[in-house]
């Protein structure tokens, strides 16, 4: 009885170390603030032309900067599980027998807190630099968000975006044994997700450039974050209570409204479903894969 006491209170004490982890190493508040600070002043000012354009009829463009936080997480999830696999921690699960799964969660967990801190700090900081700029852009499409359950849907679709990102970095971090590749990845599909996740750049534009070539398209589509960021503009624009809503968010996902959309522009139910649908697809691939790597040889 003694011995199986033990062993829940030490599977209980997972999260509360991975969270000592984290506020006693000094490099994770770079990954997990500065770095998604630096990206989101550094976007926001390139995209609004240093406050020159104005997006009072475009302010969706305000919101698709928040996953930021997101997809910088990269780097402080897999530098944690850097610092536990050199602790020799991770090698000694199976003497503790700490299940696969518990790890998993309490991972995921406090990556999940890390980027609605790193979120709110995002925000903080867009309203400050609206104070010398002048298009208040950022500060406009935040005024936006009057309604309860747009917060509901942001927090939702910001946790499956968060969920998909951490299953790949937890695999990156379990699957490969230097630190230094595992960080070189982390920062390809950084760069990858921050470009062609509805970020920074505009999907039409891009693809017209490239004659909307099959290529063009797919680098896109196959980007993890792509459905779930169409969810979270689809929250910020509250396209389930009217689908007209849909001119505002147009610039952030398409320089002009697909036939497709256009075409049932008065009946958009189909858009949620398949998004949810493809976002689900990518967490249960990411998550089947992260609890079945074994992780006990490292």
């Amino acid at each position: 009885m003694n011995k199986i006491t033990n062993i829940k209170f030490i599977e209980k004490q997972i999260l509360t170390y991975a969270f000592k982890t984290y506020f006693k190493t000094p490099k994770t508040y770079l990954y997990s603030i500065f770095l998604p600070i630096l990206f989101f002043c550094l976007f926001y000012l390139l995209k609004s032309s240093f406050g020159n354009e104005n997006w009072e009829t475009l302010y969706s463009q305000a919101w698709s900067l928040l996953p930021i936080s997101c997809i910088c997480s990269l780097f402080t999830i897999s530098n944690i599980i850097i610092n536990w696999r050199e602790s020799n921690f991770i090698s000694k699960i199976k003497i503790l027998r700490i299940k696969k799964i518990h790890l998993f969660i309490s991972f995921l967990i406090l990556s999940l807190v890390i980027t609605y801190i790193s979120t709110v700090v995002n925000i903080i900081c867009g309203l400050i630099i609206d104070l010398f700029l002048v298009n208040k852009n950022f500060t406009f499409g935040i005024q936006q968000l009057i309604y309860f359950d747009q917060y509901v849907g942001i927090f939702f679709t910001i946790s499956i975006m968060q969920i998909i990102i951490f299953s790949i970095t937890y695999i990156f971090s379990f699957f490969i044994n230097s630190p230094f590749r595992i960080q070189v990845l982390n920062l390809i599909f950084c760069l990858y997700m921050l470009f062609f996740g509805g970020v920074l750049i505009n999907r039409t534009n891009f693809t017209d450039s490239f004659n909307n070539s099959i290529i063009s398209q797919a680098i896109f589509y196959i980007n993890p974050i792509d459905s779930s960021q169409w969810l979270y503009l689809f929250s910020c624009g509250r396209i389930i209570n009217d689908s007209s809503n849909i001119v505002y968010i147009s610039d952030s996902l398409f320089s002009t409204i697909p036939y497709s959309i256009q075409d049932k522009y008065q009946d958009l139910t189909y858009e949620i479903p398949l998004c949810l649908t493809i976002s689900g697809l990518w967490i249960s691939i990411f998550a089947v894969i992260s609890v079945k790597l074994d992780i006990k040889k490292l």
